[in-house]
C-alpha cells in the first residue's frame, strides 16, 4: 500500500491549467479554419494535376479553381446540381467558346477527383487496339468515376463517324454508377446532325442532361 496524498484526477489537473482568453480562442479558431482550407486547397491541386486537366485552362483560372472561387454561372449551377441530385449519369455542356465549359468541368473533377482527356486524344486512343500502355489508359477512362470528355466536334469532318461509335462505346461502358461529362462546342441541333447514329441517341435520351450556352463570351467579359 502506497502512503501520501492522492493523485489529482484528471479533470481537477486540467482545472488547473490556465485558460484561453477569448482573444486566444478566437486566435486559436482562426489557424484551425486556415489549416483546414490550406488542406482542402491541397487536395483540388492535386485532383486537377491527376486528371490532366491543369494544362488545359489558364493559370489564373486554375487557381480561381483551386481557391473554390468561380463565378457563380448558371453553367457551374448546373453542373453542382447533376453532381449532387441528377439520377442521369453523363451530363453534355455544350455551347460556343468562351462559355465556362471546360472551366466548370475542371471545377467537378477539383471536387471529386476522375479523369480529364481531350475529345482528340480519347479518338485516337480507342482507334488504338494493342499495346499495354494503350489498355492501361483505355481501362483508366473506362474506370473512372468521373470522366470529362473535352471538346467533342472539333475533330475532322472525315473522323466523325469514328467519333461517333467511340462515344458509343464509352457511354455503353460508363453508364452503370460512373459520371461522363461531355463538352462541345456544337449546340444540341449540331450534334444530332455530326452524329447520327440511332443508338448514340438513343443512350443520350435516356441517361444524359443537356445544358446549353449560347450567352456572352467569358473570356471576352474578363478583358
Amino acid at each position: 500500500m502506497h502512503s501520501g496524498a492522492a493523485r489529482p484526477s484528471f479533470r481537477d489537473a486540467i482545472a488547473g491549467l490556465p485558460r484561453r482568453t477569448p482573444e486566444e480562442q478566437a486566435e486559436f479558431k482562426r489557424r484551425e479554419q486556415e489549416s483546414e482550407l490550406e488542406r482542402e486547397q491541397r487536395a483540388r491541386k492535386d485532383r486537377l494535376g491527376i486528371s490532366g486537366v491543369s494544362t488545359h485552362i489558364a493559370t489564373q483560372d486554375a487557381n480561381a479553381v483551386i481557391a473554390n472561387k468561380l463565378d457563380r454561372t448558371l453553367m457551374l449551377e448546373a453542373v453542382e446540381r447533376w453532381l449532387g441530385q441528377e439520377e442521369r449519369s453523363v451530363l453534355m455542356l455544350m455551347g460556343p467558346v468562351g462559355r465556362g465549359k471546360t472551366l466548370c468541368s475542371a471545377n467537378a473533377i477539383a471536387d471529386n477527383g476522375g479523369v480529364f482527356i481531350t475529345a482528340h486524344r480519347v479518338l485516337r486512343l480507342f482507334a488504338s487496339r494493342y499495346g499495354r500502355k494503350v489498355f492501361e489508359e483505355q481501362d483508366r477512362i473506362l474506370e473512372a468515376g468521373m470522366l470529362v470528355i473535352d471538346d467533342v466536334g472539333r475533330e475532322h469532318d472525315k473522323d466523325a463517324p469514328l467519333m461517333c461509335s467511340t462515344l458509343l462505346e464509352l457511354v455503353d461502358a460508363r453508364q452503370a454508377h460512373r459520371r461522363t461529362i461531355i463538352t462541345s462546342n456544337l449546340m444540341v441541333a449540331a450534334f444530332g446532325a455530326r452524329y447520327h447514329e440511332p443508338r448514340l441517341h438513343s443512350r443520350l435520351h435516356h441517361i444524359a442532361r443537356v445544358f446549353e450556352n449560347d450567352g456572352p463570351d467569358l473570356r471576352r467579359a474578363k478583358t
